[in-house]
């Protein structure tokens, strides 16, 4: 039963820069495992992909973009922080 509500996909990592070539398995839509995909030319995963479902899936990991604001920061949302990014980072604007 479980078989059943396990999906296999193919796809690009983007937990890093690199951009390996992945199969990933998913259990009721979350990510369980990430492995090199079959038949491509490096046919390799780096360190952190292998470790992606535990990086996903880590208690501690920030939802929200935070500003330094305070101890602790103060939560935002992804288009405050998008439009502070374009204005402060003149260059980054693409």
């Amino acid at each position: 039963m479980a078989e059943e509500s396990r999906e296999t996909r193919n796809g690009l990592c983007g937990i890093c820069p690199a951009g390996c070539f992945v199969t990933v398995t998913l259990e009721k839509g979350g990510l369980v495992s990430v492995g090199p995909q079959a038949g491509t030319p490096m046919g390799i995963l780096c360190r952190i992909g292998r470790h992606s479902p535990q990086i996903v899936h880590d208690p501690d990991r920030l939802l929200y973009p935070l500003k330094r604001v305070g101890p602790k920061g103060k939560e935002g949302t992804n288009s405050s922080a998008s439009r502070w990014t374009r204005r402060s980072r003149p260059s980054w604007r693409g």
